[in-house]
């Protein structure tokens, strides 16, 4: 119809009238794009505000892994210092219970489990472009590369935890098997029973750790590692904290 109506004024020669024809059909499609990239900005404002909640439940979680891992490796850190001062003294004048459970916890390891989804997602299909504030851009960088960062060490600390169970596999055995240790690792009922190791089962790990040529070394660096993970997992948990606050 428009095309017609431009004909008709082309054939009479009616500029104006051909000029206002023109002026129309640029509107008309101006106005059009404009439309579509409005749609298209309120979809990616959309998105955007998905992507951002997503990440905040995300880091949310983390924070609730971090607390339980750095409570763990500070437990784990105190408890190590307990059997180091057992060694350095020869004598085991504690809670036979307490130094058996602190043994037992010198080659174990938390490593909280990171929730990546969202990140990955926001890298694999290119919409980081979509995050309009530069700050928060760069601090979830920053978080995300901390965690690379601290994990890079994940591999050592577990061919040293390896290690450790290498050089003192009887010491183990004695827990799991001798001394019944595996009745309180099977399930989570086992917190509700009280530890039934008496002074002798204390005096005989600590004379079978004293004997041992690199048992003493073995924990004594374990528990250096404890103490490296407590402080990592830390300035994980703090940039963690300020990305969730700035979401």
């Amino acid at each position: 119809m428009l095309l017609n109506r431009f004909l008709g004024h082309f054939r009479r020669q009616d500029w104006l009238a051909i000029a206002l024809d023109f002026v129309i059909v640029v509107l008309g499609i101006f106005v059009g794009l404009q439309v579509d990239q409005w749609n298209e900005s309120r979809k990616d404002r959309v998105l955007e505000a998905q992507y951002i909640e997503s990440l905040k439940a995300d880091v949310m979680t983390d924070i609730a892994q971090l607390d339980a891992a750095i409570q763990l490796a500070a437990d784990r850190s105190r408890l190590g210092r307990v059997v180091h001062s057992a060694m350095d003294r020869r004598v085991v004048d504690i809670d036979p219970n307490e130094f058996i459970w602190a043994v037992w916890n010198t080659w174990l390891f938390n490593f909280p489990a990171y929730t990546r989804a969202t990140y990955d997602e926001l890298l694999s299909t290119g919409n980081l472009r979509l995050l309009r504030d530069p700050e928060l851009k760069a601090q979830i960088a920053a978080y995300y590369t901390e965690i690379d960062n601290s994990q890079q060490w994940t591999v050592n600390w577990r061919e040293a935890q390896t290690a450790m169970e290498r050089t003192i596999p009887d010491l183990l055995d004695f827990y799991i098997r001798e001394a019944g240790m595996l009745r309180y690792t099977g399930g989570p009922e086992w917190l509700s029973e009280p530890f039934e190791f008496d002074q002798a089962v204390a005096d005989d790990i600590l004379s079978r750790i004293l004997e041992h040529p690199s048992a003493k070394g073995e924990i004594q660096n374990m528990t250096r590692i404890q103490d490296t993970q407590y402080t990592s997992l830390n300035r994980v948990r703090a940039k963690a904290v300020v990305l969730a606050e700035s979401m």
